[in-house]
């Protein structure tokens, strides 16, 4: 399930940090998950190849890059670092897009 922005209607605790969502207040929500605040959000993009997480949070280009409009065209450091990473990530690229005419 995705989380989604709301108001939150009720008092309850964040699911990351523990402290209070206040009611009224913007948050995030989703079912059977709970609630949490939009400051406690981590965005993290999967790796293109491997499918594990891109590293977003300690990536060089973090202080540029817009993450929502990346998509999922980032490749972790494990994978961009080892041998082959060039055509294994073109490879992983061209299964995702669409065929051409």
């Amino acid at each position: 399930m995705s989380w989604r922005r709301i108001t939150i209607k009720f008092p309850g605790s964040c699911v990351v940090c523990g402290k209070e969502v206040e009611a009224g207040k913007p948050g995030l929500w989703a079912k059977g998950e709970g609630v949490k605040h939009e400051d406690c959000v981590t965005l993290e993009l999967a790796c293109a190849v491997c499918g594990g997480p891109a590293g977003c949070p300690t990536c060089e280009h973090a202080d540029t890059c817009d993450i929502p409009s990346v998509s999922q065209a980032c490749i972790c450091g494990r994978c961009g670092e080892s041998p082959g990473a060039l055509e294994r990530y073109l490879e992983a690229a061209a299964k995702k897009l669409p065929a051409g005419p």
